[in-house]
């Protein structure tokens, strides 16, 4: 059994994860993925920040975020379209989001609870799709918080009848 390494995931990791998760490109790009699965509901697993569900709901989506940390309400305020909800225990309703999307959040998780969280994605969604970091290579920073690395087949494999796709190919998205 692994270690529990939630107590890694406080405030001042969200601060500063707050750039990655908020680089407009990016976001740009998993905002197109996004609207071309043309959901009317969403549920973002692993929210973060919120970035995201924010970008969805300015365009008229119906999105929802979760994410484990408390400390997130620091940076959520009073949104009632945030919460704090265990990624293998959402509180949601069977088939309840036309999308279920999760960002840079599994290769976090540790992998004998991978199951358990694509399980009760595909639970709460008709659709899931998942962005997962990719690496060769582990940094020291990765080290601590990326508990499983594996390669993009192993992750194909790992969730079925979910769409997985690599993360880095959104983050050095050019503007058209």
């Amino acid at each position: 059994m692994s270690s529990d390494t939630r107590y890694l995931y406080n405030f001042y990791y969200f601060r500063k994860a707050f750039k990655h998760q908020n680089r407009g490109r990016r976001l740009d790009a998993i905002m197109e993925l996004i609207k071309s699965c043309n959901p009317k509901s969403v549920l973002d697993v692993g929210c973060g920040v919120g970035n995201l569900v924010k970008r969805m709901r300015d365009i008229g989506i119906a999105a929802y975020g979760t994410d484990f940390s408390p400390d997130l309400r620091s940076y959520w305020g009073d949104n009632p379209h945030l919460q704090v909800a265990e990624a293998k225990a959402q509180p949601f309703p069977d088939k309840f989001f036309e999308l279920v999307i999760s960002t840079d959040v599994m290769e976090h998780i540790h992998e004998e609870d991978i199951p358990a969280v694509v399980e009760e994605m595909k639970r709460v969604g008709k659709e899931v799709l998942v962005l997962v970091a990719v690496e060769k290579k582990l940094n020291q920073h990765q080290l601590l918080y990326h508990v499983t690395n594996k390669p993009m087949e192993w992750w194909v494999e790992h969730l079925p009848g979910v769409r997985v796709l690599n993360s880095r190919e959104y983050e050095n998205v050019r503007r058209k």
